[in-house]
C-alpha cells in the first residue's frame, strides 16, 4: 500500500520538481492539471490508472478524452506544460 501511495502522490510531481528544481506556483499548477485529468479520465484498474498517468507524464491524452471533452483535454495539457513559465 505504502508502495502505491508514492507511486500515485510522484504523479503530481512537477518537471521541475523531477529535476530538482525549485517548486513555485506554476508546480501547484501543474499539480491541478493532473487532478483535472483524473477527474475527466475514469480508469477500470490499477493497471490502467498507471499506464495513462505514466503517459500523461510525455502529455499523451487517451483518445477518449480527447474525443468527448476537447476542450477540457487542451485545458489540461496547457496546465500540464513541461517549461513553467508556458503555463497559465
Amino acid at each position: 500500500m505504502k508502495q502505491i501511495l508514492l507511486t500515485e502522490s510522484s504523479w503530481y510531481t512537477s518537471p521541475e520538481e523531477v529535476s530538482g528544481g525549485p517548486s513555485p506556483c506554476a508546480s501547484d499548477i501543474y499539480r491541478l492539471g493532473v487532478l483535472l485529468f483524473e477527474l475527466f479520465c475514469p480508469f477500470s484498474s490499477r493497471e490502467e490508472k498507471s499506464r495513462t498517468m505514466s503517459s500523461l507524464r510525455h502529455r499523451v491524452l487517451p483518445p477518449q478524452l480527447l474525443l468527448r471533452w476537447p476542450k477540457e483535454a487542451s485545458f489540461c495539457l496547457w496546465l500540464l506544460h513541461p517549461e513553467p513559465n508556458s503555463r497559465p
